[in-house]
């Protein structure tokens, strides 16, 4: 048990670290938002000073402490460059048309880049992550489609920014993995977490070798359930449903001959090399051939919006002939699934759709699925891998292709 002389070392501790973060931010007075960065700092040591004034210390005091979470951001704020503002508030309109405000930690990049830094332990946001949560809590997924659809909403120079998610204490393979997926750049320590054989209510968790940046590869096992072969050969498939992740996946450019470029961002980069060993389209046009498909309206809607805002010229061709042979139909909510998490309004009329009509869904959102399966439903769906709209963001730079 800590004595009174431990527990004030602590505290004294903790307080130098918070005065050594202010002076470390002293060379960037002139970043929007670091005058609210260093206010929040100063009123956690004047809470932490009043406490070891009192002399009554508890642990809970440290614990509840935003230091370690701040000395996250700025160590972020100064390995990342071209910074312009932190702590920046944006609006936007969620799924259910309703406005609200989102708190990006870190504008990078001139703008071009948000970061998001998550301090928090990998145990717990992969616990959350599938569902293990109390009421109310987000998950880092529902973190990710708010940054992802605020960015839509909030261009610069006509873009929407890069989102990179930035976990200083490690996150999970798999939660890297399926944030990749969705376009997120994701940096930190890959790791993996297992249950210990004599005791399964301790966890052991591994580092992986990929330490790293950006997107780390995945496993194509993985990716293609083996219900996807029994999808492709079963004749009896006459109709599809079509997911947003498949529509932008047919039409990329990055699967129409466009896996050879350079990008500037990280995770293109990573999805042309796995196009380049696994490339998507052969495999959509296959599950396609012969027959017939459908779209649910919110699906076409989103999808047109996203093209118009992203797709370059050939994109936005090869989609305008796509939607050509694309029956648009109402939607339908999936009965009975109950909202949560990874578990959205628009996912839920996308499958609904596909579920009333008796089809099998084409898609890349496999969080979707795993979080439709813990509530006891088996979706049927054909998993791609996903693929990005990458036309209008092609450099002059092209690498020759792989023998």
């Amino acid at each position: 048990m800590d004595t009174i002389d431990d527990k004030r070392n602590k505290f004294e501790s903790k307080i130098q670290i918070g005065s050594e973060l202010l002076s470390s931010l002293s060379s960037y007075q002139q970043v929007g938002g670091i005058l609210k960065l260093e206010k929040k700092i100063r009123q956690e040591l004047l809470f932490l000073n009043k406490v070891v004034t009192s002399g009554i210390m508890k642990n809970e005091h440290l614990l509840s402490s935003n230091i370690h979470h701040f000395s996250s951001l700025v160590a972020c704020i100064l390995q990342s460059a071209n910074v312009i503002a932190v702590l920046e508030t944006l609006s936007y309109v969620n799924e259910n048309d309703i406005r609200c405000k989102l708190c990006v930690d870190i504008v990078a990049d001139k703008g071009h880049r948000w970061i998001k830094v998550i301090a928090r332990n990998p145990k717990a946001l992969s616990q959350v992550s599938v569902g293990d949560a109390e009421y109310g809590q987000k998950s880092i997924i529902d973190h990710a489609i708010e940054y992802l659809t605020c960015a839509r909403q909030n261009l610069h120079l006509f873009e929407p920014p890069q989102v990179c998610f930035n976990f200083t204490n490690g996150i999970c393979i798999e939660l890297a993995d399926e944030l990749s997926a969705m376009g997120i750049d994701v940096i930190g320590t890959r790791i993996v977490i297992t249950k210990s054989k004599n005791d399964d209510s301790n966890d052991n968790i591994l580092v992986s070798n990929e330490d790293s940046i950006s997107s780390c590869s995945c496993d194509p096992e993985n990716n293609i359930s083996t219900s996807n072969q029994i999808i492709k050969r079963n004749e009896s498939i006459k109709k599809i449903n079509l997911d947003v992740t498949t529509l932008i996946a047919y039409v990329s450019s990055l699967t129409n001959g466009g896996e050879n470029w350079i990008f500037k961002e990280p995770l293109l980069n990573q999805q042309a090399v796995w196009e380049r060993e696994r490339p998507v389209k052969p495999i959509l046009d296959e599950i396609l051939e012969g027959r017939e498909y459908i779209c649910c309206r919110t699906a076409h809607n989103e999808f047109v919006e996203i093209m118009r805002v992203l797709g370059g010229p050939s994109e936005k061709a090869r989609a305008e002939d796509l939607l050509k042979n694309v029956q648009i139909v109402d939607d339908v909510p999936f009965p009975g699934l109950k909202l949560c998490g990874k578990i959205k309004q628009r996912s839920s009329l996308i499958f609904g759709t596909g579920h009333h009509h008796k089809v099998v869904t084409v898609t890349a959102n496999k969080g979707f699925l795993r979080a439709a399966k813990l509530q006891g439903f088996n979706i049927a769906a054909f998993i791609h891998e996903s693929r990005a709209l990458t036309e209008i963001k092609q450099s002059s730079i092209f690498v020759p292709a792989c023998s």
